[in-house]
C-alpha cells in the first residue's frame, strides 16, 4: 500500500535496524514498509517538518535504531 500523496507532501525513506511487522507499522501512521536484508525501509509522505519530526520522534520513543531518513522528492526540505 503506498501512502497518500499530495502537492504539499514530502516523500521520506526511512532505514531502521530490525524487522517490523505490518502491526508495528501502526505506530507510525500510514506507511509502506519493505525489508532490506536484516533492516526496515518505511516511506512515509509528510505534509509539513512537524510531521516528519513527529515520525522520527516516534522511533526514538519506541528504542528503535534509525539507520537513515533521506527526502525522496528532489530538493524538498
Amino acid at each position: 500500500m503506498n501512502p497518500p500523496f499530495d502537492s504539499r507532501s514530502v516523500r521520506y525513506e526511512i532505514v531502521v535496524a530490525g524487522i517490523l511487522s505490518e502491526k508495528d507499522a501502526f505506530w507510525f501512521g500510514d506507511v509502506a514498509l519493505r525489508t532490506d536484508g536484516g533492516n526496515t525501509v518505511m516511506t512515509v509522505v509528510a505534509g509539513d517538518q512537524a510531521a516528519l519530526h513527529g515520525i522520527l520522534r516516534r522511533i526514538h520513543d519506541l528504542h528503535i535504531p534509525l539507520l537513515s531518513a533521506a527526502c525522496l522528492d528532489g530538493n524538498n526540505p
